[in-house]
């Protein structure tokens, strides 16, 4: 291993790798380039669940048109509780019920699609033969985009809307990713300014602040910082937002240092200088 290499969290558990008294982590179904030495580590301690992200292979038809299509769960901004309804057997009518709901939290999405037959020449080359060719699984992570054919992409949301009620709407065709999108590069202050100039209606600030330094910083800000670039994706995708330029994100970056802790005594014997003063 010589470059950084693209891990994928396929668990929907934290994963930790450990080496010389210091813990990596990779969050639940998380994609993440890492640094060779960082990345064997995961492959050696947690290979079972962190494995090399392989894009997903969708085939594409020459001649059509192509989209961009996304495995759409995990998506905070959906309402935490769903109605669906039962049917009561002892009761024989069907009731309403309230139930979490499951497209808000991120999991994998995997379609089976039939291949046509293949038609080519017999060995003799006398003639032609036809031959099937095993189904193809289509395996979507989430927080990912991947580009597919038009009628492909027709296809697989077609057979999402027959999947149960409460998982319809798992895959969606969306926005093509642009030049200009937040990234695991970005600060969580650029993040927050981003999320800021394309959706103003969203408490940012509040539901991911900065952590404050201490024990445990680095863990809970990386945390804090991916769940916010995976709750910025579902914004990004979606065409009914305008993506906001550089320079006005920019405009909106606060010099957001965390506060630091300060220790009890040392207030004391300010408070008692400024008494004297």
């Amino acid at each position: 291993m010589s470059e950084n290499v693209t891990l994928y969290n396929h668990s929907n558990i934290d994963q930790h790798a450990y080496s010389d008294g210091r813990r990596h982590t990779m969050q639940p179904f998380e994609i993440r380039v890492l640094p060779p030495d960082v990345a064997q580590l995961f492959l050696a301690q947690r290979g079972q669940f962190v494995q090399p992200y392989v894009v997903a292979s969708i085939p594409r038809i020459e001649g059509e048109p192509l989209v961009y299509l996304a495995n759409v769960t995990g998506n905070p901004f959906l309402p935490e509780k769903v109605k669906t309804t039962y049917f009561d057997r002892q009761k024989n009518i069907e009731v309403e019920q309230e139930v979490t709901n499951p497209l808000r939290q991120a999991r994998p999405v995997h379609r089976k699609m039939q291949v046509p037959q293949i038609v080519r020449a017999t060995k003799d080359g006398q003639g032609k033969e036809t031959f099937s060719v095993p189904p193809m699984l289509v395996k979507l992570p989430p927080f990912s985009r991947h580009q597919c054919s038009k009628s492909t992409a027709d296809w697989l949301t077609e057979r999402d809307a027959r999947q149960d009620e409460l998982m319809v709407g798992a895959i969606k065709i969306v926005r093509a990713p642009t030049n200009y999108e937040p990234n695991d590069s970005w600060s969580q202050e650029e993040m927050l300014a981003y999320g800021e100039a394309l959706d103003a209606s969203v408490a940012w600030r509040t539901h991911w602040p900065v952590p404050a330094t201490g024990e445990g910083f680095a863990d809970e800000s990386r945390k804090v910082k991916i769940d916010l670039l995976n709750a910025l994706f579902f914004k990004v995708i979606d065409e009914r937002y305008t993506l906001p330029p550089r320079e006005y994100v920019k405009s909106l970056v606060r010099d957001a240092k965390p506060a630091k802790a300060v220790d009890p005594e040392q207030n004391k014997s300010s408070q008692k200088h400024n008494a004297r003063a």
